[in-house]
């Protein structure tokens, strides 16, 4: 018979060591701790004061994010008991705006006396949430020791039982016995598995806590919390919603554009690019990105007026101190002064970015003078995280035009027009641009920007040549050198190195004249198209069919005239 119970207890011997590492690790954590402030959120919420009610957990009933702030709508439900309520709801994100909180029941029963959200301090004790799990998986090593013990007794009996085959117990009893053992031993070793495993995932995890609390992470913090006074006629459980505008998050809206070669159709992906810094994090949240603000200035435009002579003074903007507002429906006054301050802010620390494809397009819909995009499907986003969320996909036609302009550069540019706009938003963003699946860049999109379209630069394509060379210069100098005449001759060549045609617009440029006594002329253009002759522009274009491993050769020739 195999030896399981030496293996067993090696493990168990295992087991208790690992549970006396993580012991005194966490007592070491323990003792590194001398902040001034309360030690965990339990703690804290002591020094309020004695409370009706706390309200730890709300649920997300839709957050409606702005560019500068996003505006939550959480509700929870309370039960309350007949007269005024005192109700805790913490923790909250400390980067609320203190004048924005808001609470509302649908109860004619029930009113709200008073609301206030304030912000304050304490000592965070990561390793609280560790407790309960090493409690158990101790309780689980007591059951554990207590099953071998059994186990071993078990053991005695049946070895009593195997050299007295002719006792009271037959052959069968005993095979029983045996099989029943070896069941019992089996499910043991799997305990003894699953309670290692849990016992190494908590000691990994202590380790993670003990690194953030070397960075900095953790330790002393900064908490919100809202305090809400509610009278009710009797005892009921009611509906609670708060709504409130929290600072640090916000959005952009960004663009992706995709161009394969010899396609007429890009596509233009609108994707919201949020930053949630809210220290909350937001789970199964219905979405509304919104182009508006959700601080918008009241204060309406005034003329300063202008003294000539004198220096104009600049208007001067002050961020007044946050008040702590209690709404008063009665003679309870809860007011109290105190500086809000905001932490994180939009702009945080970006993390790995994800793209999450919706099941249906977030639609842009005009809204009084913003365009919001609601989402379809709850999305969950961590606080300090950066995430890209896809609102919409289309398909646009898209004219690819490859632009040559050898006097300035040798390198053919490749653009893409994009008509129909009017299917986009009429928001600018950012875009990034994708072509043949290669990142080729960014560029700044503006759907209003042009009323023929957006051309979006694609970037250099190597697979066209093309050289400029000096085909020689003469002079002509007229009588006692009046009537100078210089003539400039230039060849351009175009090689298309593609297995397909292209089109191609090959630019130069004549010179412009700035005086009447200099006069420029084009001698030869092959069948170039001038624009602006005799004006600013000069440009000189040729539009050119080129077909796969084809050479052009165009020749370009002017002269300059000097009246003396």
């Amino acid at each position: 018979m195999p030896d399981f119970f030496k293996d067993t207890e090696d493990r168990l011997d295992k087991l208790f060591e690992i549970s006396k590492k993580l012991k005194g690790e966490k007592n070491m954590a323990k003792k590194k701790s001398n902040s001034k402030y309360p030690q965990g959120i339990d703690a804290f919420l002591k020094t309020l004061g004695d409370c009706d009610l706390v309200v730890r957990e709300l649920e997300n009933e839709g957050i409606t994010v702005y560019q500068d702030g996003a505006r939550l709508k959480k509700c929870a439900k309370i039960t309350l008991k007949a007269g005024r309520n005192r109700i805790l709801v913490a923790p909250l994100s400390p980067s609320i705006h203190p004048e924005s909180m808001e609470a509302s029941v649908e109860d004619k029963g029930v009113r709200i006396s008073a609301v206030s959200y304030n912000t304050d301090m304490y000592n965070a004790l990561p390793e609280e949430a560790l407790q309960e799990e090493e409690k158990k998986t101790r309780e689980e090593l007591e059951q554990l020791n207590a099953e071998i013990e059994a186990l071993k007794e078990e053991k005695n009996m049946l070895e009593v039982l195997m050299k007295n085959t002719d006792g009271l117990k037959s052959r069968e009893e005993i095979a029983g016995i045996a099989a029943l053992y070896h069941e019992n031993a089996s499910a043991i070793r799997a305990k003894i598995r699953e309670a290692e495993k849990r016992v190494q995932e908590v000691n990994e995890h202590l380790e993670e806590v003990l690194l953030e609390i070397e960075k900095g992470k953790s330790g002393d913090r900064q908490i919100g919390y809202a305090e809400i006074l509610i009278d009710a006629e009797t005892d009921r459980e009611i509906p609670l919603k708060l709504a409130m505008t929290d600072w640090a998050a916000g959005w952009n809206l960004n663009y992706t554009l995709r161009v394969e070669d010899g396609k007429d159709k890009a596509e233009v992906s609108l994707i919201a690019n949020v930053n949630q810094n809210t220290e909350e994090d937001w789970k199964d949240a219905k979405l509304i990105f919104s182009s508006g603000l959700a601080n918008s200035s009241l204060s309406r435009p005034v003329f300063v007026p202008e003294r000539l002579g004198l220096p104009t003074p600049r208007p001067s903007f002050r961020n007044a101190k946050a008040k702590m507002s209690m709404a008063m429906a009665d003679a309870v006054v809860m007011d109290e002064d105190s500086e809000a301050s905001y932490a994180g802010g939009i702009n945080g620390l970006a993390a790995p970015m994800m793209k999450i494809d919706l099941p249906e397009e977030a639609k842009a819909v005009e809204n009084g003078n913003v365009i919001e995009f609601a989402l379809n499907a709850p999305e969950n986003i961590e606080s300090g995280k950066r995430r890209e969320i896809l609102l919409s996909e289309t398909e646009l036609p898209a004219e690819q035009i490859y632009e040559s302009y050898p006097k300035v550069s040798p390198s053919v540019w490749l653009s893409a027009k994009i008509t129909e706009t009017g299917t986009l938003p009429a928001l600018d963003g950012n875009c990034r641009v994708f072509h043949n699946g290669a990142f080729a860049g960014t560029t700044w999109l503006s759907p209003e920007a042009s009323e023929d379209g957006l051309t979006i630069s694609l970037g250099t394509d190597d697979s066209i040549r093309v050289s400029r060379k000096d085909a020689g210069r003469r002079t002509e100098k007229g009588f006692l050198g009046s009537g100078r005449k210089n003539y400039y001759n230039y060849e351009l060549t175009v090689q298309n190195l593609k297995n397909r045609a292209i089109d191609l617009l090959l630019i130069d440029q004549l010179p412009v004249s700035a005086k009447e006594t200099i006069k420029v002329e084009a001698t030869e253009l092959s069948g170039a198209e001038v624009a602006g002759a005799g004006t600013e522009e000069g440009k000189v274009t040729w539009k050119l069919k080129l077909e796969p491993g084809t050479k052009i050769q165009k020749k370009f020739s002017y002269k300059v005239t000097y009246k003396e």
